[in-house]
């Protein structure tokens, strides 16, 4: 047993509603006191809840209302211990921060603090960025590129199109609006997801990564998603993709109508560890308020509104002959104060940011299919 945790009802008053079907076809209101003990420990790699309840009401004299008040008691008690004991789990998978996947960043009463992630995007070229990370964009660029001009110096006759990766430089992060007011910041790096072509494969793969950036993107414009030019010549567009549902383990459930990006494409045409890169993409979300709708599961029935504000950094090219996507997500929301919410969310930000990836190399790989040799999209 690792605590011990005595809780005491405080608004018994009238709180159960009783409604009784055929013959009676009655309704009461009860009033109840309380208190439950609870003990939380662990065994082996398993959270463990047990209770002890004591609960008290102020019954009418109507017949079998008894053994009906005994039931729900015990049913309540056993299930909200289920739910207590899957939210502590599910917690416990977002304190583990495997891979440096995941960084959370809590600001309560707007006092910042972070909780650094070990792990990087492009295997090491994002360096450090920790509590600068706003102030400092421009400079963190600079020395990366700095730092990369040496390896392509050096490796000569092996290494042209290396060389020719070291001379690019990543954009600056994009201004997101709305994100320093944000209460809980959750950032993940999203590991390449990869698609194939269904029908012409390889061919279709590199005949897709042989057109612009604005083309590669337009040929997402389909099973939901939108793909609008706002100038093609600056490389922006207006990406919209499809409303989400998640439910997370605990009942609860998050979801969201379609979020809409301002996106940004650059030509990167670099070679990485993880793909022939062809593109960036800034994805900047432009609809974030009241945007995440959050369904509190039992024992509370609660619902809330999150606004939030963000943006992604796309990393898209091909590897063996596949579409290969990577993405770096933050996001910052105003979350309410509520017990288990947090972690709630962060699940569901490093869900959404894995689902989307996937979706996006899934889009590309089926509108390769649709280019020929001759056509543009």
């Amino acid at each position: 047993v690792r605590l011990q945790g005595d809780m005491v009802l405080q608004n018994g008053e009238n709180i159960v509603k009783v409604e009784l079907g055929f013959p009676f076809y009655k309704t009461f209101r009860i009033s109840a006191a309380g208190w439950t003990r609870a003990r939380v420990g662990w065994e082996g790699d398993s959270i463990s809840i047990s209770n002890s309840i004591e609960i008290g009401v102020q019954l009418p004299s109507v017949p079998g209302l008894t053994q009906i008040m005994q039931y729900f008691i015990k049913t309540y008690g056993a299930e909200s211990t289920e739910q207590c004991t899957s939210a502590l789990a599910l917690a416990a998978d977002q304190t583990t921060q495997a891979e440096g996947e995941l960084e959370v960043q809590e600001t309560p009463d707007k006092e910042t603090f972070t909780q650094e992630a070990s792990g990087t995007m492009d295997g090491g070229d994002r360096d450090d960025e920790g509590d600068q990370e706003r102030e400092t964009t421009m400079e963190t660029e600079e020395t990366r590129d700095g730092d990369s001009t040496e390896p392509g110096e050096e490796e000569g006759a092996d290494s042209e199109q290396e060389s020719d990766a070291s001379e690019w430089q990543d954009p600056p992060n994009p201004p997101v609006p709305g994100l320093d007011e944000s209460n809980l910041v959750v950032r993940c790096d999203i590991d390449p997801k990869t698609a194939e072509a269904p029908v012409t494969r390889e061919v279709g793969c590199a005949r897709l990564m042989s057109r612009t950036g604005g083309e590669i993107l337009a040929t997402m414009a389909q099973d939901g998603w939108e793909v609008i030019p706002v100038d093609i010549a600056k490389g922006l567009f207006e990406l919209a993709l499809p409303s989400v549902r998640y439910e997370v383990p605990g009942g609860t459930v998050v979801s969201i109508p379609a979020p809409r990006f301002m996106t940004t494409v650059y030509d990167s045409n670099q070679r990485t560890d993880d793909m022939d890169e062809r593109l960036i993409g800034d994805l900047v979300l432009t609809n974030g308020e009241d945007i995440l709708k959050v369904e509190v599961g039992f024992p509370f029935y609660k619902t809330f509104s999150v606004s939030a504000a963000g943006w992604a950094r796309s990393r898209v090219g091909s590897k063996d002959g596949l579409v290969s996507i990577s993405n770096f997500v933050e996001i910052g929301m105003q979350v309410p104060k509520f017990p288990g919410l947090t972690p709630i969310m962060q699940f569901f930000v490093r869900s959404y940011g894995n689902d989307s990836t996937q979706q996006c190399a899934t889009g590309l790989a089926k509108g390769a299919d649709q280019l020929t040799s001759d056509d543009s999209v």
